[in-house]
């Protein structure tokens, strides 16, 4: 089977992630893959990429940002690889580049199956014209359980034409700490042994809800004295939010760690209990994955509930579920983690992802 891939970004971040992740997995289960990224701008994801064995293809410039002009040459490029490339079906992460398939499709004469990938709530939103995109799409694959319900109540994408694929995570990166390793990143960060440190993983962005965190932080933390802080992750609004621990009176309780990569699984060990305060780019909430990996009991907002073990709170009532999550019973962490090896190991098998992409083809075959 030979699959076209296309996404309109040049970095591993937002849908990025998910999507190399996805093409492991496309060539894990025996396809045939050619990948065509954003060539416009600089980019880190073709390096990566490229040292897995998927170097992306060049020809396409598939980015949001270029010229229209561009955009046009990419429609009639794409008419012709779709028409002579001798793909079986095409895969997309991004309105942009679904909507360039769509149209390059049409062009082609080749009905070839779209499978388009959901990885944000902005692509269900109520624009005019994403009904009719979605209308164009044969069949999805998402991250997020609460998006293909969503894909279905909004526009009536029958299910049996999605794939619930949880995010990816490497369980043995992410694990429960040994010896003294949750103690050594502990102390480096300031905390003592009393101290309960409340972790978050996300890119200090608007929306990530860091500032609601922080105010009602402060106020839990004048009773409780030994609430932590641990942010970690960096951003545009990091100094704006910085300022704000310093304004509010708890810079002396909050650690920021900045961008972790290495060290990132330590960080989680050093936690005692994980808060998703809101969803990321891509939904799939991979740090609540990598938290309860690494024995972390996880609180998360609804949306964000990667597993079926979070416990679920809600940001209007930020201040008392800090209360909650502070003399909550403490979990044992092999059965945090137990969980999240039954999702992964039930969605990676390659079989999982071949068969619904020859189901597809067997239906489109079936329909011509």
């Amino acid at each position: 089977m030979k699959i076209l891939e296309l996404i309109a970004i040049p970095t591993l971040t937002g849908a990025g992630a998910p999507m190399f992740n996805l093409s492991r997995r496309i060539k894990q289960a025996g396809c045939e893959l050619d990948i065509y990224i954003d060539q416009y701008r600089p980019h880190n994801l073709y390096e990566m990429l490229a040292a897995e064995g998927m170097e992306p293809a060049h020809g396409l410039w598939l980015s949001t940002i270029a010229p229209p002009h561009k955009s046009a040459a990419d429609l009639f490029r794409l008419k012709n690889i779709i028409r002579n490339g001798g793909h079986d079906l095409i895969v997309c992460h991004l309105s942009h580049d679904h909507t360039l398939a769509a149209l390059a499709r049409a062009l082609s004469g080749r009905r070839i199956p779209i499978v388009r990938c959901l990885h944000s709530i902005r692509s269900l939103s109520s624009r005019p014209l994403q009904k009719l995109l979605w209308s164009h799409a044969d069949a999805v694959i998402s991250h997020s359980e609460n998006l293909v319900k969503l894909l279905h109540e909004r526009f009536s994408f029958p299910m049996k034409r999605i794939l619930y694929l949880p995010a990816e995570i490497d369980l043995q990166k992410f694990r429960i700490p040994v010896l003294d390793e949750r103690a050594v990143f502990r102390s480096r960060s300031g905390f003592s042994t009393e101290d309960f440190v409340l972790g978050y993983v996300a890119r200090i962005k608007p929306g990530r809800r860091h500032s609601d965190l922080i105010t009602a932080f402060a106020a839990r933390s004048r009773e409780l004295s030994h609430l932590r802080l641990l942010i970690v992750g960096d951003g545009e609004i990091l100094p704006e939010i910085k300022t704000l621990t310093e304004n509010l009176g708890v810079s002396d309780r909050v650690v920021f760690t900045g961008f972790l990569s290495d060290d990132l699984p330590q960080a989680y060990m050093a936690m005692d209990a994980y808060i998703q305060a809101a969803v990321g780019n891509d939904a799939s909430c991979r740090a609540v994955l990598e938290a309860l990996a690494c024995g972390v009991p996880v609180w998360a907002v609804p949306d964000a509930a990667a597993c079926d073990i979070c416990r679920i709170f809600s940001m209007d009532r930020i201040k008392e579920a800090l209360g909650d999550i502070y003399f909550s019973k403490p979990v044992c962490g092999e059965v945090l983690r137990s969980r999240v090896e039954e999702i992964h190991n039930g969605s990676t098998s390659p079989s999982l992802l071949s068969g619904f992409f020859e189901t597809l083809l067997k239906s489109a075959k079936s329909s011509t």
